[in-house]
Formats: C-alpha cells, structure tokens, sequence
C-alpha cells in the first residue's frame, strides 16, 4: 500500500533536493511495506551522500529497515 507513496517521496525529494529527510522518512515508512526501490535512485543520485543513510540503517533495531540496506543496494552489474 505505500508503494506509491515511497515513489512520490523519491521523486518530489529528489526534484526539491530533500536528500536526508526523504531517506529518513523512507526507513519510516519502510515497515509497513519495503522502501527498497525507492532508495534507488538517491543512490543512482548522489551515491556517497545515499549510502551514508544505508551505512546507518544498517545498525538499526529495527529489521525491516536493516532489510532496507540490504535490499535496497542491488549488487553492481559485471
């Protein structure tokens, strides 16, 4: 169900330059339904600022959002 919404966050954050925010509220969001598409493309963006985000979630107590880092960084292709 918070699919759309996790695409809207992406895309308006992007457009309007709500980097960290827009990841924080898609590790918010994330437990309800995985926000890992979403994160794509603040990593296709501006990788080293996106992955300071991922480098964090994946301490978190929570595990749907250490599923985020994981999931949402898809393995680089040869």
């Amino acid at each position: 169900m918070t699919f759309p919404a996790n695409a809207a966050v992406a895309e308006r954050a992007l457009a309007c330059g709500v980097f960290e925010p827009a990841l924080d509220l898609l590790a918010e969001l994330t437990p309800r339904l995985s926000a890992e598409m979403a994160v794509r493309p603040f990593l296709a963006g501006d990788l080293p600022r996106a992955l300071q985000s991922v480098l964090a979630w994946t301490g978190h107590p929570d595990p749907h959002v250490r599923r985020l880092a994981s999931e949402g960084t898809p393995a680089p292709h040869p």
